[in-house]
């Protein structure tokens, strides 16, 4: 794979980041006191997963992707942008290992574990349908 395409791709990446921050503030301030924690962190969860297949969808195209493989790496760079950032996010704030892997245990109602596996697909479900919107 390039490099250019690879950086382009983390600049998409980036485009991430702030969407993801503004939802979980937005979880916190407007939907948990409207639908309560678990509810609020499912419904937010499906938001944020919108929002991240929109960007990819209008961005990733551009980049001129041809090869399967290329979006594949997409995908596996951005899974681990995504556990460096939050992991890097947890120290800064003094969070415990044990406090950091809470938001992964699903049974609360926290879909990020589900998230980070979607962000790595997204690159493959993106351009998948783009080309199938494309071809109609």
């Amino acid at each position: 794979m390039e490099i250019k395409k690879l950086l382009k791709s983390f600049i998409i990446w980036c485009c991430i980041v702030p969407c993801a921050i503004i939802n979980g503030g937005l979880r916190e301030l407007l939907l948990i006191p409207i639908l309560g924690e678990k509810i609020a962190m499912i419904v937010s969860g499906l938001i944020l997963c919108f929002v991240i297949y929109l960007i990819a969808y209008f961005l990733l195209p551009k980049l001129r992707i041809k090869e399967k493989n290329e979006l594949i790496t997409i995908g596996i760079s951005w899974v681990i942008l995504t556990l460096v950032f939050e992991f890097s996010m947890g120290v800064m704030n003094n969070l415990s290992f044990e406090e950091m892997m809470k938001a992964y245990d699903i049974t609360t109602g926290n879909l990020w574990s589900a998230i980070v596996l979607y962000i790595g697909f997204v690159p493959l479900i993106v351009m998948r349908d783009y080309k199938s919107f494309k071809e109609q």
